[in-house]
């Protein structure tokens, strides 16, 4: 006769347990150690370098940059079109062999660049409206198009190139690269914006940074995938699988992503636009926990074996400790506002609801970034036929809502859009989960 297994764990058992978990606590603990520390200065870096960008552009030539970067990220966001997902996805099946993994980031790359063409012959023009129906002349507009190409192409790249030492964990080298990067910028920015205190200077100086960054990644990235192999037509077949359920949305959310940009772009002042810019800049520390997420999760999420119940525990782990960091970081950033708004110039010193919100609002993206990329990595996509009008009548609820036509009334419309947007992604993966089963 089996013996009866104890309903309560004695403290034999459950130190058993402890002992049991302590090496993966402590692997944890150091990539964790690592990652936040070398994060810590990479945001730090990036923070000084916002707030010099903001001291030394003027009002209107800082709302012409924010403008520019925005544009960029919906660039990228377009020319993507789920590549990057279907690379991840195909490449956690066959990180450990070099030409396999060459193969998947080869056709990955000749993918992305008939994307980019698209994705430029769209937004290149809507910039050019955009900056023209906030004032800046025509051979202004055009030195801020031609500056922004050279960071499109250099971001595209970047994002592939840094999957396989992701994939390997080579977690150091690549914090030891974006610490450089981040200082290059800094530099550049600094010396180019004092002599030309200009916005698409500005944009230029990112440029140097990214594109030092890509050729020192593109020499760790040869080290883990063979790049000399062909194309693969088996996995072009089954990253399309992704792309065609991804690209429908990519479209859709790199416009709905930054919506208070359109917002005000189109019904807003010169001067929202530049406030939300700062703000922006002013809640980067979250980035810390994004760039956590995309180094140390994600990947190693894409590469758990195919357990319902191994995915679900990683799954909601995860959310757990987000929520409780992030939950944490809110409240001490909430209540030390004013000292945090008093670092902008004097313009922007009143904002301290507006500072609250995007708080709030980019908290949630921490969140919601990383659910969505857990769920890309195993291909946990919504169908476009169901994502699009669910989001879609969630903006015009919250649009019918508020007034987003002033800067609170935008960032209460994204708080609440961001709020809703975990649910969405948790009920993709409990789905796709089930199906599985």
């Amino acid at each position: 006769m089996q013996a009866d297994v104890p309903l309560i764990a004695t403290p034999q058992s459950a130190y058993r347990a402890f002992i049991l978990a302590l090496p993966r606590v402590r692997e944890w603990g150091k990539l964790i150690a690592i990652t936040g520390s070398a994060q810590v200065a990479v945001q730090a870096i990036g923070f000084i370098t916002g707030i010099l960008v903001i001291r030394l552009l003027p009002t209107q030539e800082y709302a012409l940059y924010t403008i520019a970067n925005t544009m960029l990220g919906t660039m990228a966001l377009l020319a993507d079109g789920g590549v990057s997902s279907g690379v991840m996805s195909q490449g956690g099946k066959v990180w450990s062999d070099k030409k396999k993994l060459g193969a998947v980031l080869v056709t990955g790359f000749a993918l992305r660049r008939k994307f980019a063409v698209g994705s430029a012959f769209v937004a290149i023009p809507v910039l050019l409206y955009l900056l023209r129906h906030h004032g800046a002349s025509w051979g202004v507009s055009a030195m801020l198009a031609f500056s922004l190409m050279p960071v499109f192409v250099a971001t595209l790249s970047g994002k592939l190139l840094e999957i396989a030492p992701k994939l390997n964990q080579d977690i150091s080298k690549l914090q030891k690269l974006q610490v450089g990067t981040n200082l290059i910028r800094l530099a550049s920015s600094g010396f180019l914006l004092m002599v030309f205190p200009l916005a698409a200077v500005a944009i230029a100086a990112t440029g140097v940074a990214q594109i030092w960054w890509n050729r020192r990644l593109a020499a760790r990235t040869e080290e883990y995938a063979d790049f000399q192999v062909a194309e693969d037509r088996n996995v072009r077949d089954e990253m399309l699988v992704i792309v065609r359920r991804v690209l429908p949305s990519s479209i859709y959310f790199s416009f709905s992503l930054q919506l208070s940009f359109w917002l005000l772009s189109f019904f807003g002042s010169g001067e929202s636009i530049a406030q939300l810019g700062a703000l922006s800049r002013v809640a980067v520390a979250v980035g810390v926990l994004t760039t956590i997420s995309s180094y140390l999760v994600i990947p190693r999420f894409a590469r758990l074996p195919a357990s319902p119940s191994v995915l679900k525990a990683f799954y909601i782990k995860v959310q757990l400790v987000l929520f409780v960091v992030c939950g944490f970081g809110c409240l001490v950033g909430c209540f030390l506002a004013g000292p945090i708004l008093a670092i902008l110039p004097v313009e922007y010193a009143s904002l301290t609801l507006a500072f609250q919100l995007k708080l709030g609002v980019a908290a949630f993206g921490v969140l919601i970034g990383t659910l969505v990329g857990l769920n890309a990595s195993r291909g946990y996509i919504m169908s476009p036929k169901i994502q699009i009008p669910l989001n879609l009548a969630i903006v015009a609820v919250t649009a019918a809502v508020f007034q987003p036509t002033t800067l609170i009334g935008v960032l209460y419309v994204d708080l609440t859009r961001a709020a809703i947007a975990p649910v969405v992604q948790n009920a993709i993966f409990f789905t796709h989960l089930k199906q599985a089963k």
